[in-house]
């Protein structure tokens, strides 16, 4: 019987599609991990710190531009796919909107705040609309579950990035031609899967202002709950270069780029996983589902903390070098704070499926407050460590608030 049940389900096309996500997603995160080892070895701490912080500056304008129109995207789509057209067209009208703002915001800050070469400014701004038109694209692509299509594209760019990275340190090595080649792998995938997307709507691209506004009353909560979550994740950064430099944030940059890495890899059922949830109609099913996608990964993430534990030193420093040894214990803590933040984001995004998402963003603003005083108050007196277990407890926090959330709803729904 249960051979059976095993064949049955090595038959389906879900099965498939997992398999390939993990093969795929294993397969874009070794390419970047690769990337990440050739541009360590090859740039010093210093140029590496600054080239995450100039990424760090990009990736804050794209939670500041994307709007939560990948989400909206992928709701709508999944109950009309005859708006395709018009939501494709409006991602890309947004995209060439906000690269414009956010070149004119971020030459304003570089004048008042940055003071870094212009250049170095003007190639940082354009990663901001192929960013967001990725994201959203992406968006459509999961809600007409053509996993395989976006998995493919993202595998695509991945390669011809890590290309583009090598030809950078054999004949460049520079920090704007680092940039641009991240804004030529963003380019890559925003292009192609815009192309894929064109002809799934039939050569259709209708602008809608209409559509725009009714998608952006549900975007915009998702937005806020974003941007705050990613705020808790990246204002640490700031922190670091603020009260300590490059050096200190490339170690730190290292360790945080290797943790998200390393949980990347449990996040790939979550595109397959909770659209299906959303169509269960039982509460309590929905959540027994929910709690057996909770129990797996919370299995293979310990499996990682504990492997990481025992071969970390020993991988960093031969990977990497003498000189990034200091940030093992780093990626020690923040492998657990990201653990407990894949935790927290199924949760997050089930509850986004069923439409449910405006107590998250108080809950949100309450973990980026303790997330702000903790960095101001141990990275001064702690240094890195400080700011890793300031990830660690504020993770822990919105995990804990929303998993009791969770439980009370699944005792109500019992009684």
């Amino acid at each position: 019987m249960l051979h059976k049940k095993f064949l049955e389900i090595k038959k389906s096309a879900f099965f498939h599609d997992i398999l390939h996500s993990f093969f795929s997603r294993g397969l874009s995160l070794g390419l970047g991990f690769l990337v990440t080892i050739l541009i360590i070895r090859n740039f010093s701490v210093e140029v590496f710190g600054e080239y995450s912080f100039l990424l760090s500056i990009a990736m804050t304008c794209f939670q500041f531009a994307h709007l939560g129109f990948s989400s909206a995207n992928t709701y709508y789509v999944v109950h009309n796919r005859r708006l395709l057209p018009f939501l494709l067209a409006n991602t890309q009208v947004l995209g060439v909107f906000v690269g414009l703002i956010s070149l004119i915001v971020l030459l304003i800050l570089n004048n008042i705040y940055f003071q870094r070469d212009v250049s170095l400014i003007v190639v940082t701004s354009f990663l901001v609309p192929f960013l967001v038109i990725t994201e959203l694209n992406r968006g459509l692509l999961t809600g007409l579950e053509k996993i395989k299509v976006a998995n493919n594209l993202d595998v695509l760019a991945k390669v011809l990035y890590t290309l583009m990275v090598i030809a950078v340190i054999i004949y460049f090595q520079s920090i704007w031609s680092l940039l641009f080649a991240y804004v030529m792998q963003m380019f890559i995938y925003s292009s192609t899967s815009f192309y894929n997307l064109f002809k799934k709507a039939k050569n259709k691209f209708k602008p809608s202002f209409h559509l725009f506004t009714k998608t952006s009353n549900y975007s915009i909560r998702i937005y806020i709950t974003l941007f705050l979550s990613f705020l808790v994740l990246k204002i640490d950064v700031y922190f670091i270069e603020y009260f300590m430099g490059n050096k200190p944030l490339g170690i730190y940059s290292l360790a945080a780029t290797l943790a998200t890495h390393l949980i990347l890899i449990v996040q790939v059922v979550i595109p397959l996983m909770l659209p299906k949830l959303a169509t269960i109609q039982s509460p309590v099913e929905r959540i027994k589902k929910l709690g057996n996608i909770l129990t797996y990964s919370f299995l293979l993430l310990i499996g990682i903390n504990i492997g990481f534990y025992f071969i970390g030193e020993w991988f960093i420093v031969l990977v990497f070098g003498d000189k990034y040894q200091e940030s093992v214990i780093i990626i020690q803590i923040l492998l657990m704070a990201t653990s407990v933040l894949a935790l927290e984001s199924i949760l997050a995004q089930y509850y986004a499926f069923i439409g449910k998402i405006k107590f998250l963003i108080y809950y949100w603003i309450i973990t980026l407050l303790v997330n702000v005083i903790l960095n101001y108050l141990w990275i001064p007196e702690f240094g890195i460590i400080g700011a890793a277990w300031s990830s660690l407890i504020s993770y822990t926090l919105i995990l804990i608030m929303v998993g009791a959330r969770l439980i009370f709803e699944r005792k109500h729904f019992k009684n």
